[in-house]
C-alpha cells in the first residue's frame, strides 16, 4: 500500500497536482504551466502505484479526484480545456465521473470532506480554511492568485506550490484526527460486504438499508431505492399511542396533539408536481410550569429548561439523570410505528437485531468500531424516514415516532411532579430531576417499573452540580466527577477530544475562564491574566464567494459608497467616498477576500464589517462583523506565547519595563473584553432567582 495525501488547484494556464508521502512527508510535484511539464511523470507515478494508491483528500470525491482522473485519461489536452473540465466537476451535483472509473486508478480514494459530514449539505460545513482555525495553526492561507487569473510568472508558481503543501499538510493533520472514522468504515465494509469507507453516514446507511431491506422483501435494490410513502393528509390523533395522564396540562398537550391535522402544502423535492407534509413549525407547543420550569415541544423533540442557576446535590436534595437507550429505535420496534411500504415489523425487527448486537455480540469496549458503526446507521434510520432521498421516506412514520416520543417523555416527568420531585432540564431522551432524599426512591421505583412496562431501558446516574445558563449552555458535574460541557461551556480540550472541529473555537478563553471560576473558584481575571496562549483569545470567521471582509483603522464605517463593476468576471470596487480621520486624513481600508479570518480584539485596531458583493442577494452592502470593539487580524502568528520570556523549564518568566509594568508580546489585547463576556454570562447565572 502506498499511502498519500493530496491536493489539485486549477487555473486558465496552470494545472498542479501535490502529493505528500504519508510515511516519508515527502512532497510530490506535478505541474504543467508556462513554466514545466510534469503529467508524463504523474501518468507514469499512478501507473507504478495503480494497484496499491491509497489517497487522501478534502473533497476528492467532487474534486480533486475527478480531475486527476480526467487528466490521467486526457493527458494531452489543453490547460484551458482542463479548466473547463473542472468547472463542469464543480457545477456538478455528483462529478462527471463515476467512482469506479476513479478506482482504476486509484485502489481507495479517501475523502474527509465526506467521511467528518462537513459537506455543503450538512450541518456541519466546515472547509478547510476553518479547520486551519480551529487546527491552530500559525498560518491560514488562502490562493495567492485567484483560481480564475493566469499564472504568469514563476514566483507565482511557487507561491501555489507552497500554498497546496500547506492544504496537503492540514489534509494530513485531519486525516490522522479521522483514523477511527475510517477504521469502522473498513471493519463494517468486511462485516456487511460493502465498500462504505469513502461514504457520508447517511449516505452509508443508506447503502446497508438498501441491500439489507432489498434482501429480505426479495425485490431488486433499484427498485428498493425507489420506495416511498407520500401523505396527502395527516390526523395525528391516528398515529398516537395510548397514554394516560393525570395532570390536566399534560391532559391539555395530549389534547393539541389529538386535535392536529397536517396537509400537504410544501412542493415535493423529488416528484415533479407533488406537494409534502413538512413538520417545521407544524407541531410546536410550549408547556410553562410553575416552578420556571419550561418545555418546548417540535419536530426536533422536545426540550426544557428551568430558570439560570446553579444546582447542587446537598443534606436534603439530590440530583439524577435518567435517559432511555436507544430511545427511538425502541419506540418503533415497541408501536410499528414504520414506513407503510415496507413489510409490517421488518424495519422495527432488524432495529431491535442491530441494538442486541450493540450490546451482546459488539460491545462498546471489546468492538467499538462496529459497535459505533451499526449506532450510526440505527440512529439515522429515524431522519431517514423523514428524507425525501431515502427509500424509507413515509413522513407519518416519523411524525408519530416524535410525537409519541415527546408524550412518554412527558409521562416520566409526570411521573416525577406527581412524587414530589422537579425537573430541572429535559430533552428528547431524558431528563434531569432534583429530589428530596426521603422521596427519591419512590421516583426510582415508579420510573424504572414505567420503563419496564414499555419494554426500554433506562439508565441513571447521579449529578453533584449543574451550572446552567439556558437550554443549550451548561456544564453538568456527575458522581463521578465526569464534567459535561456544553455550548459557551464547550472548552477547546473537550472539542478536541471528541473531534469536533467544525464548531467554532472562537475566544477559548471564556469557557477556560468560567469553568474555572464555577467548579474552582478562581477568579475569571485571574485566568485571563495569567494566560499566554494568543489562541485562546483569537476569534474567527467564516468567510464566502458572495462577500469580503474589510477592515477600516480607526473608524466605524468602512466607505459610504461603493461602485462595482465587472473586468474578467471578478467583482471590483472603487472607494468613492471614504471616512476621513481629521488628524491622519483618508483612513486606510483593507480587503480580505479568504475563506476564514483570525483575529483578536485590541485596545485599539480596525472595524471589522463584511462587504457583500454585487452577485450576492443583498448586492453591495454592508454589515459589522464586530460592531462596537476594534479588532487586530492575525492570519499569521510567529509565536504563540504571549510573554516574551520562556525558561528552560517551560515556565514563563514576564518582561517589565521602568515602571515596573508587565510587557506583553501582544500588547493591543484587550483582556477586558474577555473577562467582559464571561461575566455577562455568571451574571445571568448568579443573578437569577434560583440559586440552589
Amino acid at each position: 500500500m502506498k499511502l498519500y495525501g493530496y491536493d489539485a488547484e486549477i487555473h486558465p494556464n496552470l494545472i498542479l497536482f501535490v502529493f505528500k508521502d504519508y510515511i516519508t512527508k515527502e512532497y510530490l510535484r506535478f505541474e504543467r504551466s508556462l513554466f514545466r511539464n510534469d503529467i508524463p511523470d504523474l501518468i507514469k507515478f499512478i501507473d507504478d502505484h495503480k494497484n496499491q494508491l491509497y489517497l487522501f483528500s478534502f473533497n476528492g470525491k467532487g474534486f480533486d479526484d475527478q480531475l486527476l482522473y480526467h487528466v490521467y485519461t486526457h493527458p494531452n489536452d489543453s490547460l484551458l480545456s482542463y479548466k473547463q473540465k473542472a468547472n463542469e466537476i464543480i457545477e456538478s451535483d455528483w462529478g462527471v465521473y463515476p467512482f469506479w472509473d476513479i478506482e482504476k486508478i486509484i485502489k481507495q480514494p479517501i475523502d474527509l470532506m465526506v467521511i467528518n459530514n462537513y459537506g455543503i449539505h450538512s450541518a456541519k460545513t466546515t472547509s478547510l480554511k476553518w479547520l486551519e482555525f480551529n487546527f491552530r495553526l500559525p498560518s491560514i492561507k488562502d490562493l495567492p492568485v485567484d483560481h480564475n487569473k493566469p499564472i504568469n510568472t514563476e514566483k507565482n508558481a511557487e507561491k501555489l506550490f507552497a500554498y497546496c503543501c500547506l492544504d496537503v499538510d492540514t489534509t494530513e493533520q485531519e486525516f490522522d484526527i479521522s483514523k477511527p472514522l475510517i477504521k469502522y468504515r473498513q471493519e463494517y465494509s468486511k462485516l456487511v460486504g460493502l465498500n462504505l469507507i469513502n461514504d457520508s453516514e447517511v449516505s452509508l446507511a443508506k447503502k446497508v438499508i438498501t441491500k439489507l431491506f432489498s434482501k429480505k422483501m426479495n425485490i431488486d435494490e433499484k427498485d428498493f431505492k425507489k420506495l416511498r410513502t407520500y401523505r396527502d393528509k395527516i390526523i395525528v390523533k391516528d398515529v398516537i399511542v395510548d397514554i394516560d395522564f393525570k395532570l390536566d396540562i399534560h391532559k391539555k398537550l395530549l389534547n393539541h396533539y389529538n386535535n392536529i391535522i397536517l396537509n400537504a402544502s410544501v412542493k415535493s423535492e423529488v416528484r415533479k408536481n407533488t406537494k409534502v407534509i413538512s413538520l417545521k413549525n407544524a407541531i410546536n407547543y410550549n408547556l410553562e410550569y410553575s416552578n420556571s420550569f419550561s418545555c418546548d415541544y417540535g419536530a426536533g423533540g422536545l426540550h426544557g429548561v428551568v430558570s439560570p442557576g446553579i444546582y447542587e446535590e446537598d443534606n436534603e436534595y439530590r440530583i439524577d439523570d435518567f435517559d432511555f437507550g436507544s430511545w427511538y429505535p425502541h419506540l418503533i420496534a415497541l408501536f410499528n410505528l414504520e414506513p407503510a411500504h415496507l413489510p409490517k415489523g421488518m424495519l422495527g425487527d432488524q432495529l431491535m437485531e442491530w441494538y442486541n448486537e450493540r450490546v451482546t455480540k459488539y460491545p462498546k469496549k471489546t468492538h467499538w468500531d462496529l459497535n459505533y458503526a451499526i449506532k450510526i446507521i440505527i440512529n439515522l434510520l429515524y431522519g431517514l424516514m423523514g428524507s425525501e432521498y431515502s427509500p424509507v421516506y413515509d413522513i407519518q412514520a416519523q411524525l408519530a415516532v416524535c410525537v409519541n416520543g415527546m408524550l412518554q417523555v412527558t409521562k416520566m416527568m409526570e411521573i416525577v411532579l406527581l412524587n414530589g420531585g422537579e425537573i430541572l432540564y429535559a430533552n428528547t431522551d431524558g431528563w434531569l430531576v432534583k429530589s428530596k432524599k426521603q422521596d427519591y426512591a419512590k421516583i426510582e421505583k415508579e420510573l424504572f417499573d414505567y420503563a419496564k412496562k414499555l419494554k426500554v431501558p433506562l439508565e441513571r446516574v447521579g449529578v453533584k452540580k449543574l451550572i446552567l445558563n439556558d437550554v443549550n449552555n451548561f456544564i453538568l458535574v456527575n458522581e463521578y466527577k465526569e464534567i459535561k460541557e456544553k455550548g459557551a461551556f464547550e472548552t477547546y480540550e473537550t472539542i478536541s477530544a471528541h473531534n469536533n472541529y467544525h464548531k467554532d473555537t472562537s475566544a477559548m478563553i471564556v469557557p477556560k475562564a468560567l469553568k474555572e471560576y464555577f467548579i474552582n473558584g478562581t477568579p475569571v481575571e485571574e485566568t485571563i491574566d495569567k494566560e499566554n496562549n494568543i489562541y485562546l483569545f483569537c476569534l474567527g470567521v467564516k468567510g464566502g464567494s458572495k462577500f469580503e471582509f474589510v477592515d477600516s483603522e480607526n473608524g466605524s464605517v468602512v466607505f459610504k459608497e461603493v461602485k462595482s463593476y465587472n473586468q474578467d468576471g471578478e467583482w471590483m470596487y472603487e472607494l468613492v467616498e471614504q471616512q476621513v480621520d481629521p488628524k491622519k486624513g483618508i483612513i486606510k481600508n483593507t480587503v480580505h477576500n479568504v475563506r476564514a479570518l483570525r483575529y483578536f480584539i485590541a485596545k485599539e485596531g480596525s472595524t471589522l464589517t463584511k462587504l457583500w458583493k454585487e452577485t450576492s442577494k443583498k448586492g453591495v452592502s454592508f454589515n459589522s462583523v464586530e460592531a462596537t470593539s476594534p479588532v487586530k487580524i492575525l492570519q499569521t502568528i510567529k509565536k504563540a506565547d504571549i510573554y516574551d520570556i520562556r525558561k528552560s523549564n517551560g515556565s514563563y518568566e514576564l518582561r517589565y519595563n521602568s515602571n515596573n509594568e508587565v510587557i506583553h508580546r501582544y500588547e493591543e489585547l484587550d483582556r477586558q473584553w474577555y473577562v467582559d463576556k464571561c461575566y455577562d454570562i455568571i451574571n445571568n447565572i448568579e443573578n437569577s432567582e434560583i440559586i440552589n
